[in-house]
C-alpha cells in the first residue's frame, strides 16, 4: 500500500524548491488549531506534546529563527491528515487491520497537501509527510533512509514516539520518560537518526525531564484536578503563542 503514495514533490501545487517562500498564513494554523481542539481532544493534547517536546532540540541546534519556528509548526500539525480519517479509527482499542492500518498510513500525505494548500513552507509539508520514515528506510511513505530524511521529520519522529510512549495508548500502558529514553535509544540507528536521539537525551538530562506537560508553572501546590486546567492553559498558550509567530 505505501507504494501508491508518491513523494510530496510531485503533486499537484507542491513544489521541491523552499527558495522565496510566502509568508506562513498564521490566521489559517490559528484555525486549524481550533480545529484540531474541536475535533479530537486527545489527538489535539498529542499535538502539543510533540510541539513542546520538539522545540527544545531546535534551540540546542541552534538554526534560525525562521527554521525554527517552521518545524515547531510542523511538530505541532503532524498529524493534521487524521482529522480526515474515522475517530473511531483513530481510537480503536484493538489490533488494526492491515487495511485499517494502511488506512492510517495516508495521513501524512492528507496532512502534508492540506498545508500545501494553505500555502505553508516546504520545509513544513516535507516534515508532516515524511515524519512516519525510519533511519533504516523501512519506513513510510517513501522510504526515505538516514539524512535524506528532512531533519524536522526526524526531530519529529523521536518527539512523537516519546510522546506516545509516556501518554500510552488504550492498548498500551504509559511508560516513565526513562523508560521511553531507554526505548529510543534501543532503537537509534534503526528507527531513529542516533545523533538526534542522543542530543534528546542530553536536553532531557538537563531540563531533568522533556515531559514537562505535567507540571506547568501555575499549578503550584494546587489539588490535581487545578494543576490539570493550569496545565491545559499553559499548554494552549504556548500552542497559540507558536501560530501567532508564524510570519516570522
Amino acid at each position: 500500500m505505501e507504494s501508491t503514495l508518491e513523494p510530496v514533490g510531485t503533486k499537484p501545487g507542491l513544489s521541491d524548491s523552499p527558495q522565496q517562500e510566502p509568508p506562513l498564513p498564521a490566521g489559517g494554523f490559528a484555525y486549524l488549531l481550533r480545529l484540531l481542539r474541536e475535533h479530537d481532544g486527545q489527538l489535539y493534547h498529542h499535538s502539543l506534546d510533540v510541539y513542546l517536546l520538539t522545540a527544545p532540540l531546535l534551540q540546542a541546534l541552534r538554526l534560525s529563527a525562521h527554521e525554527s519556528i517552521v518545524i515547531e509548526l510542523a511538530a505541532l500539525f503532524h498529524d493534521l491528515g487524521k482529522l480526515a480519517l474515522p475517530r473511531q479509527l483513530l481510537h480503536k482499542a484493538t489490533a488494526l487491520t492491515a487495511e485499517e492500518f494502511a488506512q492510517i498510513r495516508t495521513h501524512c500525505l492528507k496532512g502534508a497537501l492540506l498545508l500545501s494548500r494553505l500555502q505553508a513552507p516546504q520545509v513544513m509539508v516535507q516534515a508532516v509527510y515524511h515524519h512516519h520514515e525510519r533511519w533504516d528506510g523501512h519506513g513510510y511513505p517513501t522510504g526515505l533512509a538516514g539524512e535524506a530524511i528532512p531533519l524536522g521529520s526526524r526531530l519529529i519522529a523521536i518527539s512523537d514516539a516519546f510522546a506516545v510512549m509516556t501518554s500510552g495508548r488504550s492498548y498500551q500502558a504509559p511508560r516513565s520518560p526513562l523508560q521511553a529514553l531507554t526505548e529510543l535509544r534501543r532503537h537509534a540507528g534503526t528507527q531513529f537518526d542516533p545523533t538526534l536521539v542522543e542530543l534528546f537525551a542530553l536536553v532531557f538530562k538537563a531540563r531533568e525531564t522533556l515531559h514537562q506537560v505535567t507540571a506547568s508553572p501555575l499549578a503550584g501546590g494546587a489539588p490535581l484536578d487545578q494543576k490539570v486546567c493550569a496545565r491545559d492553559r499553559y499548554r494552549d498558550g504556548v500552542a497559540l503563542q507558536a501560530v501567532g509567530h508564524s510570519r516570522l
